[in-house]
């Protein structure tokens, strides 16, 4: 997803107007903060959920006659696709929200509500230097990278976005999750052997 896709939803002009308090209000800031942040937790339930249900295939691969065994580690397979898509899923509404305290980081730095400033206009006027500077100030003490501040710099100040979206992994190997199940085999083979060796010593 790109940064346009999260501003649009919100304002109807420039990019650079999401910076302005008269279009983009700090109620709104405020609603955004605490939605962003109840998708973060619901998005990292389910991934803790899908986690568990991968485990227990394994387990279930495992267990499974030799001919069942390939089809378990394709549902595997699956629930892991499913998974690092809900990963990704959570860091996108973490990066929006870091956007949006960002922005709540940039109106207090240039006390832009009380001035009642024009962004749009100063970013193409003369103080063009001063709003780049206070703006770059404040994403990075926010954002993920310094890649991520370049992005929304151009984004803000240039109005051109960068796509940031990810080619699809490598989930659906399925000698990588063989091999998972059976470390998984060993692990649980080792302990019942360290339990069983502490039995007879206590017996003893």
């Amino acid at each position: 997803m790109k940064w346009t896709e999260f501003i649009n939803k919100r304002i109807s002009d420039e990019p650079a107007s999401l910076l302005d308090p008269a279009v983009y209000s700090d109620e709104e800031i405020r609603e955004d903060l605490l939605d962003l942040d109840m998708r973060k937790q619901q998005t990292r339930s389910k991934v803790e959920q899908e986690a568990r249900h991968y485990e227990a295939k394994l387990d279930e691969a495992a267990a499974a006659p030799e001919w069942m065994t390939e089809q378990i580690l394709e549902d595997a397979a699956a629930i892991e696709d499913n998974k690092e898509n809900l990963q990704d899923e959570w860091r996108e509404h973490a990066d929006y929200q870091r956007l949006v305290k960002s922005v709540q980081s940039f109106r207090r730095r240039t006390n832009a509500k009380e001035r009642g400033l024009n962004i749009t206009e100063m970013i193409e006027g003369e103080e063009h230097e001063f709003i780049r500077t206070e703006l770059r100030e404040s994403l990075l003490g926010h954002m993920r990278s310094k890649d991520q501040v370049n992005e929304l710099l151009e984004l803000f100040t240039n109005s051109r976005d960068v796509d940031r979206s990810k080619s699809s992994g490598n989930s659906r190997n399925i000698e990588k999750h063989r091999k998972r199940m059976e470390q998984r085999q060993k692990d649980s083979d080792g302990t019942e052997t360290a339990g069983k060796s502490g039995e007879k010593q206590a017996a003893d």
